[in-house]
């Protein structure tokens, strides 16, 4: 189930919401790779029918806004910021408690000046990516020499500008 909303209260400023309800599972997966908690105890094939696919957070969540603050000349300011938000999910095929992945969310923020020339435009933005820094997982995984487990960090806090011209 998904949604998505969007609205402009204001003049200049523009809200939108979406989000998404997952509740993926395996059909039938009867010859699956075990966890190593399974491993452990000498399993080699398992069966996860029925248990949460990986890699599908069951709820995601994202709200944004970004406000125009009217055009000075040819020049129109705007600042804008999201924040989205994804429930824990499984990182691994073997949905072992060692890749799950807890819940959690990133806030974005950006600013900039779009300057009309005729029809096309140029724009310059400061924006900040993770900007409270959050430290997360993208995804984990068994390595393939038995039980070791590795996760792939997400992006620190990233700061930085962009300049663009559409035509």
């Amino acid at each position: 189930v998904e949604f998505e909303l969007k609205a402009t209260p204001l003049h200049g400023l523009t809200v939108n919401a979406n989000g998404s309800y997952n509740d993926a599972h395996y059909q039938s997966f009867t010859r699956a790779p075990c966890s190593a908690e399974q491993s452990a105890l000498g399993k080699t094939v398992c069966d996860l029918s029925g248990q949460v696919l990986n890699g599908a957070p069951k709820w995601t969540f994202n709200l944004g806004g970004q406000y125009e603050l009217g055009q000075i000349g040819k020049v129109r300011p705007y600042a804008a910021a999201n924040y989205g938000w994804r429930s824990g999910s499984y990182g691994d095929l073997s949905n072992s408690r060692y890749s799950w992945i807890p819940s959690y969310g990133l806030l974005n923020l950006a600013t900039g000046w779009r300057v009309k020339q005729g029809e096309n435009q140029w724009e310059l933005s400061l924006w900040a990516k993770n900007a409270l820094d959050k430290h997360y997982y993208l995804a984990t995984s068994t390595a393939s020499f038995g039980n070791a487990y590795w996760g792939s960090a997400g992006q620190p806090r990233t700061v930085g500008a962009t300049l663009r011209y559409d035509f």
